[in-house]
């Protein structure tokens, strides 16, 4: 159990960090969740050879599921990133 909870933290905290660093850069919001989850699911599968030591027998399965997981908690790592964007096109629309 404790196994699977610190497999859990590390995916979530790589991926809130690589959304953080996507959204920073990136304005669209579809794309920079794509990417980040692309990316967190690719440095995760990364992690998980380091720890086990081989990769995983069903990488390709756990790639698919690992960008699930990883695109749906970067829509939600975005959404401040999302509202921030349009409460300052609204501000710049004033001035």
């Amino acid at each position: 159990m404790a196994v699977s909870l610190f497999h859990i933290l590390v995916l979530v905290s790589i991926v809130i960090v690589v959304s953080c660093a996507i959204y920073t850069f990136l304005k669209k919001y579809l794309v920079s969740a794509i990417l980040a989850g692309f990316i967190s699911s690719i440095l995760y599968q990364a992690f998980i050879y380091f720890v086990m030591g081989y990769l995983h027998p069903f990488l390709l399965m756990a790639l698919v599921l690992g960008f699930v997981w990883s695109f749906v908690i970067s829509l939600i790592v975005g959404l401040p990133f999302l509202y921030f964007r349009k409460e300052q096109r609204k501000s710049d629309k004033v001035r």
